[in-house]
C-alpha cells in the first residue's frame, strides 16, 4: 500500500469557518517559525497558539512539514505578488531601464519576511513550496519576448537560453543580498545597481 504524501494537506477547507481555523493555524506557526525556528515548530504548540485542538490541526495538515510547506506555500505568493507589482511596464522600456526595474524586484521578492525566509532556509518541503508552480516558466516566457523584441542590442542570439541562465544566476544573488547580507537603505540601493551591471555586461554588445 504507498504511504500517503504527508507534505500535501489532508482536505482543503471549503467553508468559511474551516478556511478561518486554517488560517488561525498557519498564522500561528508562522510566528512560532518566523521567532524560533523550525525546530521550536511543535505541532501542540501551535494548536495551542491557534486556539484549536490538535485534532484541528490533524484534520488538515497530517504531519508538521505539511504545515510548513504550508507556510512555504504563502510566503511564495506574496514574494510573487512583490515581484509582479508593476511587472509589465518594463515590457516597452529601455534595456538599462528594464533590468533595473527587474533587479530591484526580485531583491524586493526575496526580503519579504527575511526572518521567516532564514528559518525555512534548512526545510526542503518549505523551500520547494516557496517555488510557485509555473513561475520560473512563465518568467522564462516573458524575458526571451523581451530579448527577441531588443534583438538589436542583445549580444545572446540564444534569447531562452540566455533567460534560463540569468535566472539561474540571478536568484541565489538576490537571496544572498536580502537574507544573509541583509542589504538596506543606501547599501542596498548600491547592490543592485551592481547587479544590475552585472546582468547588462551579460546581455549588451561591445
Amino acid at each position: 500500500m504507498p504511504r500517503r504524501n504527508t507534505v500535501e494537506p489532508r482536505k482543503t477547507p471549503k467553508q468559511r469557518r474551516s478556511q478561518e481555523t486554517v488560517d488561525a493555524i498557519v498564522e500561528a506557526a508562522t510566528r512560532i517559525c518566523r521567532d524560533q525556528g523550525y525546530d521550536a515548530t511543535n505541532v501542540n504548540e501551535v494548536a495551542r497558539v491557534a486556539g484549536v485542538s490538535i485534532g484541528s490541526l490533524y484534520q488538515y495538515f497530517p504531519s508538521k512539514e505539511a504545515l510548513v510547506a504550508e507556510i512555504g506555500r504563502r510566503l511564495g505568493v506574496k514574494m510573487l505578488d512583490v515581484f509582479q507589482d508593476g511587472l509589465a511596464d518594463l515590457a516597452f522600456l529601455p534595456l538599462e531601464d528594464a533590468v533595473s526595474g527587474m533587479v530591484k524586484r526580485i531583491i524586493a521578492a526575496f526580503a519579504v519576511d527575511p526572518a521567516l525566509r532564514r528559518a525555512l532556509a534548512d526545510v526542503p518541503s518549505a523551500v520547494r513550496a516557496i517555488d510557485v508552480p509555473d513561475f520560473d516558466d512563465m518568467l522564462t516566457e516573458a524575458l526571451t519576448a523581451y530579448f527577441a523584441f531588443h534583438r538589436d542590442t542583445i549580444r545572446p542570439t540564444n534569447h531562452r537560453l540566455a533567460a534560463r541562465l540569468l535566472q539561474t544566476a540571478v536568484e541565489p544573488v538576490a537571496l544572498r543580498f536580502a537574507i544573509v547580507d541583509g542589504f538596506a537603505g543606501a547599501e542596498r540601493e548600491e547592490a543592485e545597481k551592481e547587479l544590475a551591471a552585472l546582468i547588462l555586461g551579460y546581455l549588451t554588445k561591445r
